[in-house]
């Protein structure tokens, strides 16, 4: 069989958007980016039974609704629907596959900043930012998108798979084709409300475990962990719109602490006025990210794409379905 290198850039452990956070003053990790998973194809759904059997997804057993102007929660999807979640958070889904794929070497956290492909044998040579080489391989597979994988992508000649990897961030989603893959920014609000705010949030939400919002200029999701593990009660994420990110975008790796305490306020206040809370939200402990290429608004039509002249292949979540 062939030898994998899987190099990823995660400190704490693979997954990207499918992983969790952790909240060192409860001893749990919530899930911050991805929120739930539903299937839209065989293949997909024979991948989640193995994962399910390996102990890794479970069925998110809640309602998920919208909200808008009114307050008043209406239901998408009911109990039975067919939506999973990660067990015990969605850091485990891609832990995984890891361990379910023989062979497979992981390096991380390792940024690749170069790959540069040899005209003698048609190997490529990764590098890092200082310029050593971090492996050489036969055939490689890009499974990102956004700014990075188009810079590293630029320089290499491989100007097919570059011509889909062009990416541009917008603040709502445009009706155009993909010339351009465009992708819109989210800020990420988890929070441990204290013991009064959860008790009122719960009367407000009910058992809807997950809820988008509609009409908000900030605010477009909303999550109860508690409701995918007893460990995570009052524990909510909250997920911005794409124009509130874009008007409040900083460096991601370095959040000013006074933008995040600002971002947190703005987002706990629009939470309180979407659910008609009267009574306001505090919270004893919260996680603040900037989730910079964090949905895809336009899409390429086939699942991958592989230019055998140059070995090198590029595969994600932009490609063969919608975005969600």
């Amino acid at each position: 069989g062939a030898r994998l290198t899987f190099y990823d850039t995660g400190k704490h452990a693979v997954g990207g958007r499918a992983s969790s956070r952790a909240f060192e003053s409860r001893k749990i990790a919530v899930d911050h980016a991805a929120q739930v998973v539903v299937p839209n194809d065989a293949e997909f759904v024979e991948l989640i039974d193995l994962l399910a059997k390996e102990g890794a997804m479970r069925k998110w057993e809640t309602r998920l609704g919208v909200v808008g102007g009114g307050g008043a929660i209406e239901e998408l999807w009911g109990h039975d629907a067919d939506k999973w979640v990660g067990s015990p958070n969605m850091g485990a889904v891609c832990k995984a596959l890891v361990r379910l794929t023989p062979g497979l070497h992981v390096r991380r956290p390792q940024w690749v900043a170069k790959i540069v492909r040899s005209k003698e044998t048609g190997q490529w040579s990764f590098f890092n930012s200082g310029g050593r080489v971090l492996g050489r391989h036969d055939v490689v597979v890009i499974a990102h998108n956004g700014k990075c994988a188009d810079r590293l992508l630029r320089p290499t000649g491989a100007k097919r798979i570059h011509q889909i990897c062009r990416a541009e961030f917008v603040g709502e989603p445009r009706d155009e084709t993909l010339q351009k893959l465009q992708l819109t920014s989210l800020w990420s609000l988890a929070a441990a409300l204290d013991a009064e705010s959860a008790e009122n949030v719960a009367q407000y939400v009910g058992d809807y475990g997950g809820v988008f919002v509609r009409g908000s200029g900030k605010l477009s999701w909303f999550a109860n962990n508690g409701s995918k593990s007893s460990n995570a009660k009052g524990v909510w994420t909250l997920l911005s719109s794409p124009s509130y990110a874009a008007a409040n975008k900083v460096p991601q790796e370095a959040i000013p602490e006074d933008t995040a305490a600002r971002i947190q306020a703005e987002m706990l206040q629009e939470f309180q006025a979407a659910i008609k809370c009267g009574h306001n939200i505090t919270v004893d402990d919260s996680l603040v990210q900037l989730w910079g290429a964090a949905l895809p608004v336009n899409q390429f039509s086939h699942r991958f794409a592989f230019d055998p002249a140059q070995q090198i292949a590029v595969c994600g979540d932009w490609m063969g379905s919608s975005a969600s």
